[in-house]
């Protein structure tokens, strides 16, 4: 309860969510949390973060995170699919190694 009581009385006295880097201690708590993406890197892969908000405040969350996102386009954005040299280096299952059975195991283990 200590935690708990830190947490709301500590970070909520000026604000109304938080920006979180880590979801400790929301999570463990049982606060809520909504994550989202806000752009992404020089390679495109995407980048997100957490805010966390007060209890039975997920009315808040989704409002802050409506705004952001209509005022940006990153939760529409896709990363690029993997170049075809990548792609082709990953084997279908099918083509994968031959899987031994647990007879040809023993066999191999004598």
């Amino acid at each position: 309860m200590l935690l708990l009581e830190r947490v709301l009385d500590e970070l909520f006295d000026a604000c109304d969510v938080v920006v979180q880097t880590d979801p400790v201690p929301f999570d463990i708590l049982g606060l809520p949390e909504i994550a989202f993406p806000i752009g992404a890197t020089a390679a495109g892969l995407p980048i997100g973060t957490i805010l966390g908000g007060l209890p039975y405040a997920e009315d808040r969350l989704l409002s802050v995170v409506a705004a952001y996102q209509a005022v940006t386009d990153w939760h529409l954005r896709r990363p690029a699919d993997p170049p075809a040299a990548l792609a082709g280096a990953r084997r279908a299952p099918s083509e994968a190694a031959p899987r031994l059975t647990a007879e040809q195991v023993a066999e191999l283990t004598q």
